[in-house]
Formats: C-alpha cells, structure tokens, sequence
C-alpha cells in the first residue's frame, strides 16, 4: 500500500478497512479507551493489567446477544473468572439504555459491566474496530496489556477457546464451533429425530 497508493487519503481509508477486517496483531498493546461504569466513575482497562481478561462488546439492539451469547457466556464466565477478567463493554446510543440492558441481560454474570459514550462511535469502539456487524465482539487480553487474540463473533469459537485456555492455564470441554448458534445448548445434532422422508406421489394407473 505504501509503494503502490499515492493518495494520503485513499491510503487511510484502505488501512481502516484492513483493520476492520484482520483488527490487532497479537501483540500489539491494548489500546486505552475512555469508560464508565454505571455509577459515572472512569474505568481504565489498565486496572486489569497482572491478569488476562476478555473485552465483550454487546448493544440492546442485538436481540442474537440475549437469545444465543448469553447462555454461552454464563457458562465460560463461570469457569474462567479464577483467572481472568471479564469486562462487558455496552455500545447502547446512551448511558440510560446501558444501565438497563447491563442490569437485565448481564445480571448473574461476574465482570465489569462499563459504557462507551456514543456506543458504535465511541473511542473504544473506533480503537477496536468494532462495528454494529461484529456484535457481539469478543477480544483477549494477556496480563501484560497485549492482545492476545483477534477478535472473534462467535463465542463458541474453538479457537477462542484455545486462546482462554492458554492465557488462563485451563483446559475447557471441547465444544462444537458453532455451539453458540445452535437454540437448544445441551442437545447432541446427532440424537436428533432425522426429518421423515416424503415417499414420491404414485402416478395414477392408466387403463384402456
């Protein structure tokens, strides 16, 4: 890009979008971003440093987030939060929404429940590269302040995991990829009743 495009301009904008699509090098530092909590004191996501912890982006407005993420992140919550943090990154239009989307959907789940003032264009968000597409967003962070991951969609990635496992020193279940799509959590594809099979219509005899 450097060599071939002249245009500062056109330059910048194809760098966003390489961003947008690949995001951080695993690496590179953890970008601090301007956050509240719910009772309007700064958060830094520095305070984290000395153990790994996981950013999860989400908005209201998603309904998948509530229906399909949240059963999952209970479960990986509750068995990673003894050696990594969870802060849970709202993205609602205003701090009013945030506190009630934190408060109805998140409640139970241990982690840092914060709000990003101007949600999809928020500093974090524009940092990040987190866009209304890539909800919900999940990205890790080692103990030294590196990310330590891309950033991943699905939280039943079995690359994820592999991350979560390595910077928490854990060995989760092994779990289909696409678990957080599936509706029902516990059910085995392969126990499931096969669909009937339609015999073909029998042609009409013809007589003569």
């Amino acid at each position: 890009i450097e060599e071939d495009i002249k245009d500062a301009g056109i330059k910048a904008d194809i760098k966003k979008m390489q961003f947008t699509i690949n995001g951080f090098k695993i690496g590179d530092d953890a970008p601090e971003a301007s956050l509240v909590k719910a009772d309007g004191s700064a958060y830094k996501l520095s305070d984290n440093k000395g153990k790994p912890y996981v950013l999860v982006f989400y908005a209201s407005w998603n309904p998948y987030i509530a229906e399909g993420t949240v059963p999952v992140l209970k479960e990986v919550v509750n068995f990673y939060k003894s050696k990594m943090n969870f802060v849970f990154v709202n993205l609602d239009d205003t701090k009013d929404q945030f506190t009630k989307t934190s408060n109805a959907m998140l409640k139970g789940i241990q982690g840092t429940n914060v709000y990003a003032e101007g949600g999809l264009n928020s500093d974090i968000a524009k940092k990040y590269g987190v866009y209304g597409f890539k909800l919900p967003n999940f990205i890790v962070v080692d103990k030294n302040g590196k990310v330590a991951s891309r950033s991943f969609v699905n939280l039943g990635d079995a690359d994820l995991i592999t991350v979560l496992d390595k910077q928490t020193g854990l060995s989760a279940p092994k779990v289909a990829p696409q678990q957080q799509m599936m509706p029902q959590m516990n059910m085995d594809p392969s126990a499931q009743p096969a669909a009937p099979v339609q015999e073909a219509p029998q042609q009409p005899t013809q007589t003569k």
